[in-house]
């Protein structure tokens, strides 16, 4: 399992601490004549650019678990861009009633997915803080009926059964985003004076299993 970044205290930020953008990947195919662009997406689901100012890192790296010794040991843990991570944004980390298909006595396989507007685009989820709970037409399911993987695949044992109308499937729950870091070195990140430090740009990117 991917290592956890600390949650470190966003009051030491003088800036709005997390800032994130949703990111997309398309092929432009430009034809001679300058006529008729094709663009073809190449994600089926966006991937998130986020950047974390931190003002204030209290602590030396010789301590008792300060703040400093947790983010300087995570990016040791993690050698900065060689392996991912799990993030929990602080503002956007928990769906409720999410919406993902309708029981119609056949499927058994639905997408794990959160919409930031109801019916609107999905950005797949595949990470969990705790077992999410799912519900068929507002009835909890008992958690050994159903298998999530780590793909986002949520899988019954048995379809759940067809009514009129069909029942909703949805899930409640937090979640993480999986990330890396955006490079190897993190230049930002300086010992100001004694038992301060600070780090301007903490950049980083989501990915997917």
């Amino acid at each position: 399992m991917p290592l956890i970044c600390p949650a470190i205290d966003t009051t030491f930020s003088h800036m709005w601490p997390v800032q994130k953008t949703v990111r997309s990947n398309t092929l432009a195919q430009e034809p001679a004549s300058g006529r008729g662009c094709l663009y073809i997406p190449l994600y089926e689901f966006p991937l998130w650019d986020f950047k974390w100012t931190l003002g204030y890192i209290p602590g030396n790296i010789s301590g008792d678990n300060t703040v400093a010794q947790q983010l300087i040991n995570f990016l040791i843990g993690i050698q900065n861009r060689g392996q991912n991570f799990l993030f929990l944004d602080p503002y956007d980390n928990t769906v409720t009633n999410q919406y993902i298909g309708a029981a119609d006595g056949s499927t058994t396989q639905f997408t794990m997915y959160r919409t930031i507007l109801v019916g609107g685009g999905q950005d797949l989820i595949q990470n969990f803080v705790n077992p999410p709970s799912i519900s068929v037409g507002g009835v909890l399911q008992n958690p050994t009926t159903y298998n999530i993987d780590a793909y986002g695949t949520l899988t019954f044992n048995t379809a759940p059964v067809l009514s009129s109308p069909p029942h909703a499937i949805t899930w409640s729950g937090q979640f993480y985003f999986l990330c890396r870091m955006k490079k190897d070195v993190q230049e930002s990140l300086q010992q100001t004076m004694y038992q301060l430090w600070e780090m301007k740009t903490f950049e980083f990117n989501s990915e997917l299993n």
